[in-house]
């Protein structure tokens, strides 16, 4: 979890994702790149193909006001429904 208070929150996750996907491409060859994915050998020793690292990141954005009426079992629960968003989204996202 990351608490952003400054107002270009969102400028910041978004070179947050451009950071991880010009970094995490290093680790492909160029035909993983090309395909959007590689084969490999799974945990339970199957050949399955599987798609590049991504990242997707989940917003709940609040005011002062709302932080006072939400306990931190609410405010769980807000960022794992809107991680779980995120993540339905395919490759890289932010959803607020």
């Amino acid at each position: 979890m990351l608490v952003l208070g400054q107002p270009n929150w969102r400028g910041v996750l978004q070179k947050i994702l451009q950071d991880f996907q010009s970094q995490s491409r290093r680790f492909y060859l160029p035909e993983h790149l090309n395909a959007g994915a590689f084969i490999s050998t799974n945990r339970e020793g199957k050949v399955q193909t599987f798609p590049l690292l991504s990242l997707s990141i989940g917003v709940v954005e609040l005011t002062p006001e709302r932080c006072s009426e939400l306990d931190a079992g609410q405010l769980a629960a807000l960022a794992s429904k809107a991680k779980h968003q995120a993540k339905a989204l395919p490759g890289y996202s932010l959803h607020v």
